[in-house]
Formats: structure tokens, C-alpha cells, sequence
């Protein structure tokens, strides 16, 4: 029996397939021009298969879940704070603990795993070394501390 291999393409490709079939194009036609599997295309068109399914397995925490993390890393970033691989891992258990949602994590945390395809997921977000910053350290004013406790209070109110 030959393998199957898996096929990768992409949600844009699906939709926009999908698309051309229901305005009258042939599917077979229209799974060779944008190169998504024929019969799932065929399946989505029939209704077998949900329009808006994502490929591969669900993730664990929903998108508006991970938006928040996303802007929660940018957030503490802006304000000289870059969150670590740890911080955001210890964070995500925090927040599975606390809506005591089912996970295939052991003991709730994600590992290197999810915090790639994290990465992958949401590229504006970036794992990078830190650079020296001397100069901006040295032009920090208490003006400008007490602006960011402000702006932290009303962030967390």
C-alpha cells in the first residue's frame, strides 16, 4: 500500500478555490489552478466538510486568545519589557489553569513545540537577542518612570 503524502497548501488557496467553483468553474479544474486536494475541495463545495475548517489539528487556546497574548507581548515590549519564551509559556498555563480548559500539555504548560508553531502563527511576533541599550538607560527621567506606572495601572484597570 503506497503512503499518503501530506499535502500542504494554504487557507487563501482553499478559499479562493472554493470561490471559482460555487461562480461555475469546474473543481477539478479549479483544484489544479490553485493546488488543493480535488475531493476536499469537492467535499467543501458539497458541504461535507465546514468552509472555514482550518488544516491540521485545533489549537489549543481560540484566535481571539492568542491576539491577546500577541498584544500583550507587543504591549509589555513597547515599554522596554520584552517578554521571554518562559514568560509567554508560563503565561499560556496560567491561562489554561484559570479557564480549566482540556490541553494535551504536560502538566498544562506548552512546550518548544507550540511556542514554534506559536511563532509560525504569528510572524509579527519574534524571538530575538537583546542588544546593550546604555544610551536609553542614561535618558531615563523619573518623568518618564512614573508616566509608565500610569500607563501600566490603567492597562491592568
Amino acid at each position: 500500500m503506497a503512503m499518503r503524502k501530506n499535502l500542504k497548501y494554504s487557507e487563501d488557496s482553499m478559499r479562493q478555490a472554493l470561490h471559482d467553483v460555487k461562480s461555475g468553474m469546474p473543481v477539478a479544474r479549479a483544484a489544479k489552478k490553485y493546488n488543493v486536494p480535488r475531493i476536499t475541495l469537492y467535499y467543501k463545495k458539497m458541504g461535507k466538510y465546514p468552509e472555514d475548517r482550518r488544516i491540521g489539528a485545533p489549537t489549543v487556546l481560540t484566535v481571539a486568545e492568542e491576539q491577546a497574548l500577541v498584544k500583550w507581548c507587543f504591549f509589555l515590549s513597547d515599554r522596554g519589557f520584552p517578554v521571554t519564551k518562559n514568560q509567554l509559556l508560563d503565561s499560556v498555563q496560567l491561562l489554561i489553569k484559570t479557564i480549566k480548559r482540556p490541553n494535551p500539555f504536560q502538566n498544562n504548560r506548552p512546550g518548544r513545540h507550540w511556542y514554534e508553531l506559536f511563532l509560525k502563527r504569528h510572524p509579527e511576533v519574534s524571538s530575538r537577542t537583546p542588544q546593550n541599550l546604555t544610551s536609553s538607560r542614561a535618558n531615563v527621567t523619573e518623568e518618564n518612570i512614573r508616566h509608565w506606572f500610569i500607563e501600566i495601572t490603567e492597562y491592568f484597570i
